[in-house]
């Protein structure tokens, strides 16, 4: 028995891909340029579903399902700091 199942991580893993397309779309639809900081939560965003993905199909899914708790703690982080410092 597992705790989180494949399809968990599977949805989960679109999600984040359909959000960096939804970013894609704005920047390129409507010309909304992004920031650096927009640019690394996109490459986070990407890391993320790789490892969601990664824990769905490969071995080692709770190293890898951990992994991508890190990444989103460092995604939180990135949001943060451009949040409070960089958009001063």
């Amino acid at each position: 028995m597992t705790l989180v199942p494949r399809k968990t991580f599977v949805a989960l893993a679109l999600l984040c891909i359909a959000a960096v397309g939804a970013a894609l779309f704005t920047q390129y639809a409507w010309d909304m340029q992004p920031c650096p900081w927009c640019i690394l939560q996109r490459v986070i965003f990407l890391l993320i579903a790789v490892l969601l993905l990664l824990a769905a199909y490969a071995p080692g899914r709770v190293l890898f399902a951990g992994l991508g708790v890190l990444a989103a703690g460092a995604g939180i982080a990135a949001a943060l700091y451009q949040h409070f410092v960089a958009a001063k």
